[in-house]
């Protein structure tokens, strides 16, 4: 059985580890935006051949 103190360090725990979470998705999100800023050219086109393309695109 765990005391009620437990239980509230449980639940600041998972707080924070939500909060960690969430923090990492917007920097993963504010990455993207910079990358998308960048001036795309032909020079970013990577064509992919036989099964690497689809180990490393499997959505394609």
């Amino acid at each position: 059985m765990s005391t009620r103190a437990e239980d509230i360090a449980a639940k600041e725990k998972a707080e924070r580890e939500a909060l960690d979470a969430k923090q990492k998705i917007e920097l993963a999100n504010e990455k993207q935006l910079e990358k998308a800023d960048g001036h795309y050219t032909a020079v970013n086109i990577q064509v992919l051949e036989g099964l690497e393309a689809v180990r490393k695109r499997p959505g394609m």
